[in-house]
């Protein structure tokens, strides 16, 4: 990973050092506003919500229930009875249990016999299994199987979601700060340009230098303003797009001020990553990135869900269990006490169901195994890839720094001689340009290398840069 004597200096990303003006937005501030308010975030919690209520509706499958039949004939015979029932399917388990009372009074027709009970009543109890098929799954296992992995995929595209959106809050301060430095350059040099007119019309009424000057001066004035306009644009914009990220207390978004702009980095750090540690570090990622722990949650899924196809190629046979006590004077010796065993059978003439089914969840499996071994490639690439677009970046930026020491310098030699009495007010103009150019550079690179550490942080996983702790108080 990160060497450590890197990794302090990669805490205090863009303007989140100590000793900056109260009014300074940090990095910091909008990771930490992101994370609390950013819709993105809140709406990935309610799905985990509801992924949880989802779990507990399958439980309902395995809950008590109540049944009760009553019945009164009239005529020849005139008997009646009554019959109450629990029942309960046992969760992960090939089981359901059974138990209630019945009573009956007077006579019942041949094919209501089995509710004929004493006359206290019958209590009876019993427990049935599947034998072939439900045995190891049925639709009810099935369902709460699937809502706790489904649960369990919500969570880890919940984590993605975080980093995500803070990769997003990231990139939009980037390009926030960015932004107002480029329109601080475009005001400087519209601000040379007007304190350079009046000292030309000074010297041009004194005679010293043609007029004409004034009139290209004039020129450039209005296209560096135009300039400041447009920039001005821009950071409007990237303004807009950071409040979706930096929210007050009551979520709602905040437009950062110009005022609030911190300064750049002196001289942003190279990741420094060795390959061995690179090397681990993608293994890590492999292992660990939410999207392939959904696609392993989606696997077992559709393995449930091909275990269940293959249960329907089973015949139906079931075997219960059952005792009963009547209750009564008129219960004798041999008809207090009763037990039986029943057997159910049925049995499947065609499989179109369960090969529909069963086809259908093998080629999902295989599929997912294509995007898993996709997304391992695509992980490996796009974290060596960042990883050396990075550093390459740290090297453009000190690179511009030394671009930028140089155009100032040519700057500030011609402007003595400006000074000086020696007019050559085109090259003076060009080492203005020149020198706004390379600070302009200078910010796009920090931009860039704010960009892609950001993307480092989402792609490696860092949570702990992405998602910072609040203050102490």
């Amino acid at each position: 990973m990160i060497r450590s004597h890197h990794a302090l200096r990669l805490l205090v990303l863009a303007a989140s050092m100590a000793g900056l003006p109260a009014h300074a937005l940090t990095l910091e501030e909008v990771l930490r506003s992101s994370h609390q308010h950013a819709p993105q975030i809140q709406r990935a919690t309610a799905r985990l919500a509801e992924a949880d209520a989802g779990i507990q509706e399958a439980q309902g499958a395995f809950d008590w229930e109540l049944n009760g039949t009553a019945s009164q004939r009239g005529g020849v015979y005139g008997g009646g009875y009554a019959d109450t029932q629990f029942t309960r399917r046992l969760a992960e388990s090939n089981a359901r249990i059974y138990g209630g009372y019945r009573a009956s009074n007077a006579d019942l027709p041949i094919y209501e016999d089995y509710y004929n009970t004493a006359s206290g009543g019958e209590f009876n109890i019993g427990v049935a299994f599947a034998l072939l098929r439900d045995r190891v799954i049925d639709e009810d296992r099935f369902r709460f199987r699937d809502a706790v992995l489904a649960q369990k995929q919500q969570e880890a595209e919940a984590y993605l979601v975080t980093l995500r959106t803070q990769f997003e809050a990231m990139s939009a301060y980037a390009q926030w700060l960015a932004d107002g430095h480029a329109l601080a350059v475009m005001e400087n040099l519209a601000a040379l340009a007007n304190e350079r007119q009046s000292a030309m019309r000074k010297q041009a009424d004194a005679g010293d230098i043609a007029r004409i000057f004034l009139t290209e001066n004039a020129q450039n004035i209005a296209r560096r303003e135009a300039q400041i306009a447009d920039a001005r644009r821009r950071l409007e914009r990237s303004a807009q797009k950071l409040s979706l990220y930096w929210r007050d207390a009551e979520g709602n978004p905040q437009v950062p001020r110009v005022s609030e702009l911190p300064p750049l980095l002196d001289a942003p750090p190279a990741l420094g990553l060795e390959d061995a540690s690179l090397r681990e570090t993608i293994r890590r990622v492999q292992a660990l990135r939410p999207e392939q722990i959904a696609i392993e949650f989606g696997k077992e899924r559709e393995q449930n869900r091909l275990a269940l196809a293959e249960n329907l190629r089973l015949p139906k046979l079931d075997l219960a269990l059952e005792g009963a006590q009547n209750l009564g004077r008129d219960a004798g010796q041999d008809a207090g006490e009763e037990g039986r065993v029943l057997l159910r059978m049925s049995i499947p003439l065609q499989q179109n169901t369960a090969d529909g089914r069963a086809r259908g969840s093998q080629a999902r499996l295989k599929s997912l195994e294509q995007e898993r071994r996709l997304l391992n490639d695509q992980i490996a690439a796009d974290i060596r890839a960042i990883a050396a677009t990075a550093d390459a970046t740290a090297e453009e930026i000190a690179q511009a720094e030394r671009e930028v020491e140089a155009a100032n310098a040519m700057r500030r030699a011609e402007n003595q001689r400006f000074a000086n009495g020696d007019v050559d007010f085109f090259v003076l103009n060009m080492r203005e340009e020149r020198l706004a150019e390379a600070q302009l550079r200078r910010i796009a690179a920090e931009r860039i290398w704010l960009e892609n550490l950001a993307m480092f942080y989402f792609m490696t996983l860092d949570k702990a840069k992405l998602v910072p702790e609040a203050p102490k108080a």
